[in-house]
């Protein structure tokens, strides 16, 4: 069974009386009290970080910029000279239970600017978010930022999400492929209810995961703009039969997916000898602590060195 992430069975929080479609309508986690974690409903993705919001995130301080991201704030044309990262994943991205600071984003971004003081790192994660909603994000709005890179973090439970049109007690969009064309179904996302109204498709989403991964990067190669794919999520449970299948039949897809770089984080992890343990800490959830943040951005920066994916001044 997948490893399920974050945002499981959220509940709904409408502001005000009327549920009028003019109005915001907010959905939280249980047990919000203790991750301070909520989001805003939308249309296209399903559910997003909420604008401007402060808040904490398992008592760690979460900020949220003017344009929903977790990150500092960012116009959306490049300064002359910059060179950007823009990086989209789920709460591992997103800094589930981190502080701001300690997201590997966030780190990486501060280790290279020793070295490449014009590089910026944008964390475009969002808790809970799949394959799909990442694509979505990055056609309508991570495209904007003009990246010089963008980084796929895939999480492997990402392969059951694409295939659902609610996920976490929540709707989504979900794509179909039809002749090898991608279709957006369950859209605009209909606004959350007590019904529930969840559909599964019977595909195989490695399948449909490749040809979402074809279409990032052929958006981001007419904007002069690479991608590396960053997969992972056997570190926690490596010895479990279901981790070991799915594993190798992730190796021996994503490595036919042309042009689009891969980084095996999980293989990264064994070859420094990093237990779930030293990665996760005290956490009870998988999700890595300040420390597995750390060592996240130490191997992402090195690839990036050792692969010629850095641009000098």
């Amino acid at each position: 069974m997948l490893l399920m992430t974050a945002l499981a069975c959220m509940t709904i929080w409408i502001v005000g009386m009327s549920i009028k479609n003019s109005m915001p309508v907010y959905v939280q986690e249980p047990g919000h009290e203790l991750t301070g974690h909520r989001y805003l409903h939308d249309n296209l993705y399903g559910w997003k970080n909420i604008p401007g919001w402060q808040a904490t995130t398992i008592n760690q301080p979460l900020s949220i910029n003017s344009r929903g991201l977790r990150d500092r704030e960012y116009p959306y044309q490049k300064p002359p000279g910059t060179k950007r990262i823009l990086v989209l994943g789920d709460s591992y991205t997103w800094g589930y239970g981190v502080a701001n600071e300690e997201i590997y984003t966030e780190v990486l971004e501060e280790t290279l600017q020793q070295k490449y003081p014009h590089y910026e790192v944008i964390n475009g994660g969002v808790s809970g978010w799949g394959t799909d909603q990442q694509y979505l994000f990055l056609i309508n709005e991570g495209l904007k930022y003009s990246p010089d890179l963008v980084i796929v973090a895939h999480f492997f439970n990402d392969l059951d999400e694409i295939l659902h049109t609610m996920m976490y007690g929540l709707q989504k969009p979900m794509f179909t492929l039809q002749d090898n064309e991608l279709f957006l179904s369950n859209y605009p996302v209909p606004r959350p209810s007590l019904r529930n109204t969840s559909k599964m498709q019977i595909t195989n989403p490695l399948t449909l995961t490749k040809r979402l991964l074809e279409s990032m990067q052929a958006k981001c190669a007419a904007q002069d703009c690479q991608l590396l794919l960053m997969h992972f999520g056997a570190f926690a449970s490596p010895e479990r039969d279901e981790t070991i299948r799915l594993r190798a039949l992730i190796t021996k897809a994503f490595p036919t997916i042309e042009n689009i770089s891969q980084l095996d984080l999980d293989s990264e992890f064994a070859a420094a000898e990093l237990t779930a343990e030293e990665l996760i800490g005290k956490n009870k959830d998988n999700h890595w602590d300040a420390h597995g943040h750390q060592k996240t951005a130490e191997i992402l920066y090195q690839f990036l060195q050792d692969n010629q994916l850095l641009i000098a001044e």
